[in-house]
């Protein structure tokens, strides 16, 4: 059985802000598929948060991630 998620982007956008705000040195995770937001995407949206520091699963999960994310990328 296929299952579809729909996520309301500007509420999810809004808690990650609220997370951010509330504990600077927060370390995003993104791996594997990033439940099929994929790596560079969550990459990407941890670099607009601003945060200085993400954290991957994989050496593949960092080769997609780096071109994305301009801070450490820890493994």
């Amino acid at each position: 059985m296929p299952l579809t998620l729909y996520v309301d982007a500007a509420a999810w956008h809004e808690h990650l802000k609220a997370r951010v705000a509330e504990d600077p040195q927060l370390v995003p995770v993104a791996k594997g598929n990033g439940y099929g937001f994929t790596v560079p995407l969550l990459a990407r949206t941890a670099a607009g948060l601003g945060v200085e520091r993400i954290a991957v699963g994989s050496v593949h999960d960092a080769a997609a991630g780096l071109p994305e994310f301009p801070g450490a990328v820890l493994v």
